[in-house]
């Protein structure tokens, strides 16, 4: 047994540190050491959980000589650079979930994690040590449910109202239940059935904007209740809602249903039923153990910012976290057998679908070519000549009726690929359209003071063009989407006088259709119109006969290809280079085991040669 375990260094104070900590100390570990964003937020935590040493300088704890492992628990788009710094100066990371609010800054995690084997890298994604669905899983590789089909999870709870505005009350910074929860739904989904997945679509809703406290300029844009659905490459299929307005207990039902039964997860129970039975039986019961927990420092207030299923499967995982470090003499060293649920081999394909979702990118149903989807399909079909098609003619396709058979359930999705279907329509009217509506109690006098000269801030561009300009380029019957309730007279060119300019000012940034309408009228614009396609927002003067330009003309919407395109490079240059140092991190395990192979052999002849000495 060792004699003492490595110490712990906290990145971060939200609430869950106040329960990580007791949890940590209960099990032997030390917590040394804490960073907070402020000094003031580093010394309450640190004296609140006596913590000996407390920074606002991140450095200054990773650099501790007592910090053995750094537990990332910021805000999530800090914790990418915090988790590859410390994994680049020698230490173990433990982070929170969900690894990063994108793919690029999870691919920089996992890419160092890749990059140092031998130092532990994990996230906390609590579920998966749940006995619960640990025992779940173990009945569905036994095959209890059969050939799995749907997965179906429900979780329902009401949010806690934020005292004060921080990230969690910000979706760019990744806040929001998709990630606070749907990430820990979505890795356990992928722990559950072992299968990846090929599609996705979501849905993002915030319905509590203001509180008593964050109200003013300031509003929250994290999501308070989301659904998402995904298709795995096995042809399950897993649907997910997680709603935080419904009072109440912490309710969470996980369910996996196959052609033989099926298996849910209430809470911390596990309940089964075969298709030939009559009724649910119970086969795991995890009662709450309120003497245990409070052993593990664990308090009433902890309790309610960290529902029960996630804090039983944490205690499980710090636990196996020591069990780890246990079975092993040096201080830095661990053995990977007690944390396996943490670090199996799919792991990175479950950060890559939880960035998928958290960033809103939803894998098309059918518009063009999926390489990802289709590459395994399309290289079968063109392999058997089967789509080798001659289009010249679409109406004599001698061989389309066998493609389309080849491609199967994947026609829609693939056809593109092999050059069967029609190119998508770039003039079509959801594209090029608009929303139009006017709006009630404008102030001009405001409107015009804004816009008069430029905004130094760079918020809003404004356009100055004359009334007859203005009537000519408006074009009313092209797909334009018209939300004013009383609609205007038509007007001419004639109506307004010709010494009249017409003032209109574009957003910078993009905007959602009710963010645009909210800040148009904040400015005491007349009317706004929102293009669809670029989310860009056009403010309009009361003097303005119609609806402004026809073409969006915000500087920084849409994003410049450039970005997009640096931003895919980057992707796949982390790839490639994951890739190719996983490579030479084999090459360089397998010329370390020959040294240590031929420094045996030579001194077991050393020993022969001494042992003949001896004897002679």
């Amino acid at each position: 047994m060792r004699k003492m375990l490595p110490g712990f260094g906290v990145v971060g104070t939200p609430n869950s540190v106040r329960a990580y900590v007791p949890l940590l100390r209960s099990y032997g570990f030390k917590v040394v050491a804490l960073w907070g964003r402020t000094k003031e937020d580093a010394a309450k935590v640190a004296a609140e959980l006596n913590i000996p040493f407390h920074s606002s300088n991140v450095d200054e704890v990773l650099l501790n000589k007592d910090v053995d492992i750094v537990a990332v628990t910021c805000a999530p788009h800090m914790q990418a650079p915090i988790a590859v710094k410390a994994l680049g100066i020698g230490k173990h990371v433990i982070c929170g979930a969900p690894a990063g609010p994108n793919q690029v800054d999870s691919l920089r995690m996992v890419n160092a994690a890749r990059y140092y084997p031998r130092l532990m890298s994990l996230t906390i994604y609590g579920l998966r040590f749940l006995p619960a669905i640990d025992k779940m899983r173990q009945l569905i590789v036994d095959g209890y449910v059969g050939d799995i089909s749907i997965c179906e999870v429900k979780v329902h709870f009401e949010k806690i109202k934020r005292d004060q505005f921080d990230w969690m009350c910000d979706g760019t910074m990744g806040g929001g239940l998709l990630n606070e929860i749907g990430s820990d739904i979505i890795d356990v989904i992928g722990y559950l059935t072992g299968q990846k997945a090929t599609k996705a679509h979501g849905m993002l809703k915030t319905y509590t904007k203001q509180t008593e406290k964050i109200k003013g300029i300031r509003e929250i844009t994290s999501d308070d209740f989301c659904t998402f659905q995904i298709e795995l490459d096995q042809g399950s299929c897993v649907t997910a809602t997680i709603n935080g307005h419904i009072a109440g207990p912490f309710q969470q039902e996980i369910m996996v249903i196959g052609n033989k039964g099926r298996l849910t997860v209430k809470g911390a129970d596990l309940y089964g039923q075969k298709n030939d039975q009559s009724k649910e039986e119970l086969l795991h019961f995890d009662p709450i153990n309120f003497k245990e927990e409070e052993r593990h420092g664990v308090s009433e207030k902890t309790r309610t910012f960290i529902p029960t299923p996630y804090l039983k499967g944490i205690i499980k995982f710090i636990e196996a976290v020591k069990d780890a470090f246990d079975k092993e003499e040096e201080r830095q060293s661990y053995c990977t057998d007690p944390i396996l649920n943490a670090t199996d081999p799919t792991m990175r394909n479950k950060i890559f679908l939880a960035c998928a979702i958290v960033l809103g990118v939803c894998v098309s149903w059918a518009v063009c070519c999926d390489e990802g989807v289709c590459v395994s399909i399309v290289s079968k079909c063109l392999l058997i000549k089967s789509c080798d098609c001659d289009m010249t003619s679409l109406k004599n396709c001698t061989c389309c009726k066998d493609c389309q058979l080849c491609l199967s359930k994947l026609y829609t999705e693939c056809c593109s690929c092999v050059g069967l279907c029609p190119k998508p329509d770039p003039d079509d009217d959801l594209q090029d359209g608009s929303t139009i509506e006017d709006l009630h109690d404008p102030i001009p006098e405001l409107f015009n003071v804004l816009t008069e000269q430029e905004d130094i801030e760079k918020r809003w561009t404004t356009f100055i063009l004359p009334v007859h300009f203005d009537v000519l380029a408006h074009k009313s019957n092209h797909g334009i989407l018209d939300l004013s309730k009383d609609k205007r007279q038509e007007v001419t060119k004639d109506t307004y006088g010709a010494d009249l300019n017409c003032t209109v000012a574009f957003m910078s940034q993009c905007y959602s259709l009710r963010k645009c309408k909210e800040s148009c009228k904040s400015m005491g614009a007349a009317r706004y119109r929102w293009f669809h396609e670029q989310g860009c927002c056009q403010c309009i003067g009361d003097t303005c006969i119609s609806y402004g330009l026809n073409s969006p003309k915000c500087l920084q919407c849409p994003p410049q290809e450039d970005e997009a395109e640096n931003q895919l490079e980057e992707v796949n240059k982390l790839i490639e280079n994951t890739v190719d140092e996983e490579e030479d991190l084999d090459e360089e395990f397998d010329e370390d085991e020959d040294e240590l192979d031929e420094e045996e052999e030579e001194e077991e002849e050393d020993r022969g040669i001494n042992e003949l000495k001896s004897v002679g």
